[in-house]
């Protein structure tokens, strides 16, 4: 019985951190946009910011 809580809280926990590295890597991604030269690509890095202020993970 025990083992398994344990297994449980572990892959809750796996899952929670690969969550919040998802999030990272799209916020990365989304502020390096805005650094370029191109003015589309710039918009995308906005629209995906504010993507994700909107609707939360």
């Amino acid at each position: 019985m025990r083992r398994q809580w344990h297994q449980e809280v572990i892959a809750v926990h796996t899952t929670r951190d690969a969550d919040e590295r998802r999030l990272t890597d799209l916020y990365v991604k989304a502020t390096e946009h805005l650094g370029s030269p191109l003015a589309q690509v710039r918009v995308a890095g906005l629209y995906a910011l504010v993507r994700r202020c909107v609707r939360p993970l």
